[in-house]
């Protein structure tokens, strides 16, 4: 098994339809890459809730939002295969789920 909290992460997102909307970043590890979801999630809703100086939200908001955009996925590394391994939308979901509880 691989050690997630500890392997680079590559986190790709598609936020619309648009092709133009496809973005991707990158972590020393899977928690940094959680909380850069969080923060880029926060962004998004303080765009939203301009007239607002306190941004609240719960974990199920912020998986509400990722059900809603076109693509999530996240690659981490895996050492012994010298690759990237892929985990999908739910994946994801379950990893910001634990990042997210472990913050509040």
């Amino acid at each position: 098994l691989i050690n997630h909290k500890m392997a680079h992460a590559i986190v790709l997102y598609q936020t619309s339809e648009s092709p133009a909307s496809k973005r991707y970043f990158d972590a020393e590890n899977l928690n940094d890459a959680m909380m850069e979801l969080i923060a880029i999630y926060e962004k998004i809703l303080g765009q939203r809730e301009k007239s607002s100086s306190k941004l609240t939200y719960t974990v199920k908001d912020i998986l509400g939002w990722c059900d809603g955009i076109q693509d999530l996925v996240c690659m981490t590394y895996k050492k012994d295969l010298f690759s990237y391994v892929p985990h999908d939308r739910e994946w994801v979901k379950k990893k910001l789920y634990e990042q997210f509880t472990r913050l509040r």
